[in-house]
């Protein structure tokens, strides 16, 4: 705006210009300038809200802020913290409850009351949940203020039968509200495997996260092999795919079998088929299957030292 405006003092033309046109447009000129938005709150400082607010230590409400800045929802003002927290107190959610919570999960403080907290709480209460469990859900499964899941528990009403069935569910800490798989194949997934429903949602995270990204799972083989949540991921899963990776290293065309066939096997047969016709062409590998079933750390020099 000031560079067209002094290339218009400065034009010959505009001083020529005598009607009402021209000295609208000129006084327009001189007097408008480009808006610029004043700061939300020139005076909010997200580390010390959390402190005074939430009762977080220094540490954690630093922790707590780069969280939010890795995920892309900085706090820059009080406006939606305090809907959030007011809401919480309001439903009598307990303050260690929702401390906690804003611990685990910082994205409840930039979440919507009205699109998310409000119809939340309204479906928990109508099947049957108590504030009581409400609140202990809060600290234990933060993420259910964070998006709204009406839609999800409707599906599993209808899924599983019962509005009581759902509850006990929830109650229990089942993951029936965040998964990134559609609600049928979750459907087929638990038909198949019903032990699912009473698992806890941090440990089907990380099995989903290790099978899609370390193990080379798709989707489509989590859906049909959901028997590969029931394993565990410690003493079978991590051990028997590092054998995997390790035959791969030295191309052995037996690494070429699907996860799915290192895994279910038995400890006997998996040794006799995966290790032991392999011990001597390959020094090292029955002892990194037996460190890594006792939970030893393989680093990543170690494994290209193994499988050079």
């Amino acid at each position: 705006m000031s560079v067209l405006l002094r290339r218009l003092r400065s034009s010959p033309s505009l001083h020529r210009l005598t009607t009402p046109f021209a000295s609208t447009i000129y006084r327009f000129l001189s007097t408008a300038t480009t808006p610029v938005p004043p700061p939300l709150n020139p005076h909010f400082t997200p580390v010390d809200y959390l402190i005074q607010s939430r009762g977080l230590t220094s540490d954690e409400a630093i922790r707590t802020c780069q969280k939010m800045q890795l995920l892309r929802q900085p706090l820059k003002s009080p406006h939606k913290p305090d809907a959030v927290l007011h809401f919480l107190r309001q439903t009598n959610v307990t303050e260690s409850d929702i401390r906690t919570s804003v611990i685990q999960e910082p994205r409840i403080l930039c979440s919507s009351v009205e699109k998310n907290l409000r119809p939340n709480l309204a479906k928990l209460r109508e099947i049957g949940l108590s504030i009581k469990d409400i609140s202990g859900m809060t600290s234990c499964y933060p993420r259910m203020w964070v998006f709204n899941f009406v839609a999800k528990v409707d599906f599993w009403m209808q899924a599983l039968g019962s509005a009581e069935t759902v509850s006990g569910m929830l109650k229990r800490g089942m993951p029936i509200l965040s998964s990134n798989l559609e609600k049928e194949e979750v459907a087929l997934m638990i038909g198949k495997s019903p032990s699912l429903l009473s698992m806890q949602d941090e440990l089907i995270g990380r099995k989903m996260e290790f099978l899609m990204k370390e193990a080379g799972c798709g989707k489509i083989d989590v859906v049909r092999y959901p028997v590969l949540f029931t394993l565990s991921l410690e003493k079978r899963l991590i051990p028997r795919n590092l054998v995997r990776k390790l035959l791969k290293s030295k191309e052995f065309p037996v690494a070429n079998q699907a996860i799915l066939s290192f895994v279910i096997s038995t400890e006997q047969q998996f040794v006799k088929k995966f290790v032991l016709p392999y011990q001597y062409t390959f020094p090292g590998l029955l002892q990194a299957y037996t460190d890594a079933c006792a939970g030893k750390t393989v680093g990543t020099e170690w494994f290209r030292s193994i499988s050079s």
